[in-house]
């Protein structure tokens, strides 16, 4: 059964409310090293969800918060992946933006700098490469293209809740689906949550680090798993970020 709101207001904390210091980029690193079963012990086996940074629960200014009924908000963050394809990096009133490369029939146009001259980027395998936006800067999603975004928050959750993650509606309206697929985390995951988002409109769709992007719900287990997700030999995304 989901929640209900109380229950997640109740369970809800962040990394410095249960005494862990650490950066969220630290975190991780103690999680790809394996140090985190001792470090996250004491949340855990208390049952509570950490979500860092925690997002505006309540409604404010005629917003409404990240806290719905039975789920809860994330925000996108500025990690993305893409096909490794040319991309190009352009100035548009006044903004960064990411976009495919646009080819010009034009010879004596000024150059333009490619998405690997601009950021550092990482190579996810053969086909897909991951990079890092600043706050600022805009990423357009064209037509029937896809890209996987992280969440601004880290989740963790304890070992006797599930957690599974939907788009959201008014996103869906206007043709941009999140999440396509692989939806469920496992109790006892902890880490960044990845989005594969998908514009399916007939426009290009601007993204940019901070809007709530999609939503996470809670399902209550029986019992406690027998072996988290963050203990798993195979758990490969297990601290992903």
């Amino acid at each position: 059964m989901k929640l209900a709101d109380t229950d997640i207001k109740a369970r809800l904390t962040t990394l410095s409310d249960i005494g862990i210091t650490q950066s969220p980029t630290e975190v991780m690193k103690l999680i790809k090293d394996g140090h985190i079963p001792n470090l996250l012990n004491t949340a855990l086996a208390a049952g509570k969800i950490i979500v860092d940074p925690l997002p505006v629960l309540e409604s404010r200014n005629n917003e409404s918060g990240a806290l719905g009924s039975s789920t809860l908000d994330l925000e996108l963050g500025v990690t993305f992946e893409v096909l490794s394809v040319p991309y190009e990096v352009v100035r548009i009133d006044d903004e960064r933006v990411i976009r495919p490369f646009v080819v010009d029939c034009d010879p004596g146009h000024s150059r333009r700098l490619s998405l690997q001259e601009t950021f550092g980027v990482t190579i996810i395998d053969q086909s897909w490469i991951r990079f890092t936006m600043e706050e600022n800067d805009v990423f357009e999603l064209s037509v029937g293209s896809q890209v996987n975004a992280f969440t601004r928050q880290i989740i963790c959750l304890p070992h006797d809740l599930e957690g599974n993650i939907d788009g959201r509606s008014r996103l869906a309206r206007k043709g941009i689906t999140t999440h396509i697929t692989s939806s469920r985390f496992d109790a006892g995951f902890c880490g960044f949550v990845t989005v594969e988002i998908l514009n399916t409109s007939r426009c290009p769709f601007n993204l940019r680090p901070g809007p709530r992007i999609c939503s996470i719900g809670f399902v209550q287990l029986s019992k406690p798993v027998e072996v988290p997700y963050y203990k798993k030999a195979g758990a490969r995304f297990s601290g992903q970020h």
